[in-house]
């Protein structure tokens, strides 16, 4: 089973990837996450801890397990095994109640490549929550696709087409930009750290206070409209 969680503080996308046997065993559980180095480390322990424990011994894993691991944590850093912690119980609720994603639901690089190849575009393909880092989209017309809360981390997105995408939240960290046409797209709460521009439309493109760019980059937001609290309310 498969399973999505939000770090409320950070905005880090976390996935969790439990293979549980008859018995109600997990055999394998694997992770996937936007987050930094105190979240990797922290869902790999965690991940390990699980293996081999039946679904409901998971809650018995203590803090102290954790930081036996890296011999404690910073006392800032804290608040990363409560976070992984709440990804675990969230994906044993969602194993218990059926609301987990479906392996069909889950959007892969290897999915994105069969839909091209049959229809040869992404015009408003549903691609949110998906992890696909280091994807090669240079070029692809994806008018209207749905990316919100998309790692795309490391995407090769030069001359694409993504006028009028939702792209909230969405993870382009060193994506490369180069000519892709971003207009009207909404980039409210995404992060664009290390991104590759050059020649990049973002006219009326949508952005607020959590968009997030490197300080040479904010020239971007002369052409965008900031977007604040009230757009939400609607």
């Amino acid at each position: 089973m498969v399973s999505d969680y939000k770090n409320i503080g950070c905005g880090d996308a976390y996935r969790i990837y439990l293979k549980i046997n008859e018995n109600d065993v997990i055999t394998n559980a694997k992770y996937t996450t936007t987050g930094c180095s105190f979240s990797l480390v922290s869902l790999g322990i965690l991940c390990q801890l699980m293996t081999n424990k039946k679904v409901d011994e998971v809650k018995n894993i203590t803090t102290n397990q954790m930081e036996e691991y890296i011999e404690g944590y910073p006392e800032k850093r804290q608040n990363y095994i409560e976070t992984a912690f709440g990804a675990a119980q969230k994906t044993i609720d969602d194993y218990h109640n059926g609301t987990g994603l479906s392996l069909d639901e889950v959007i892969t690089t290897k999915k994105i490549e069969i839909l091209l190849k049959e229809q040869g575009h992404l015009r408003g393909a549903y691609l949110s929550k998906a992890m696909i880092e280091n994807i090669n989209l240079a070029g692809i017309d994806m008018t209207g696709a749905q990316f919100q809360n998309t790692f795309l981390k490391g995407a090769n997105l030069e001359g694409s087409n993504m006028e009028d995408c939702n792209l909230k939240g969405a993870y382009l960290n060193n994506a490369n930009l180069k000519k892709a046409n971003l207009e009207n797209a909404d980039l409210r709460f995404a992060k664009l750290p290390g991104v590759t521009i050059e020649n990049t439309n973002f006219n009326n493109a949508l952005y607020d206070i959590g968009t997030r760019v490197d300080t040479k980059n904010m020239f971007i937001f002369d052409s965008m409209i900031k977007k604040g609290k009230e757009i939400y309310t609607k």
